[in-house]
């Protein structure tokens, strides 16, 4: 795990880039989501691109949360990687709207960047989460 690797929120994570898998797991969400964003924004997949793309361990010993935030990008995507009976707590609150999202595996939430959200603490286990942050 790394920490420290975003200076205004820093977040114990490992880039994905780092992975075995790293460079194949990239063109696999290009792919899919890419597509999905055109739809959605009505700018064309070949402007997107990924900014950043790391997995987060949220874990009741280390990092619990995250405090309210904005991602320094255009868009950011968060998809739950593990089963959420390995934890207590935990999800995405968005401030703005009140709106505390739960996940389960593999749902991926895609939100504007510059809305206002949070970690919310876990209190048991760890917590394993991609995110992604975008740009055009």
């Amino acid at each position: 795990w790394t920490h420290g690797r975003h200076s205004t929120v820093p977040t114990r994570d490992i880039p994905v880039r780092n992975l075995p898998i790293g460079g194949w797991l990239t063109e696999r969400l290009r792919v899919v989501l890419f597509p999905a964003l055109e739809k959605h924004t009505q700018i064309s997949e070949r402007y997107w691109e990924f900014r950043d793309i790391f997995i987060i361990g949220y874990d009741a010993n280390h990092q619990r949360e995250l405090a309210v935030h904005r991602d320094g990008c255009l868009a950011s995507l968060t998809l739950l990687l593990n089963d959420p009976s390995e934890f207590e707590g935990g999800g995405t609150l968005f401030t703005d709207f009140d709106l505390h999202v739960k996940q389960q595996p593999g749902d991926a939430w895609v939100h504007d960047a510059n809305l206002n959200h949070a970690g919310i603490a876990i209190t048991k286990g760890q917590r394993i989460i991609m995110v992604a942050f975008m740009d055009t």
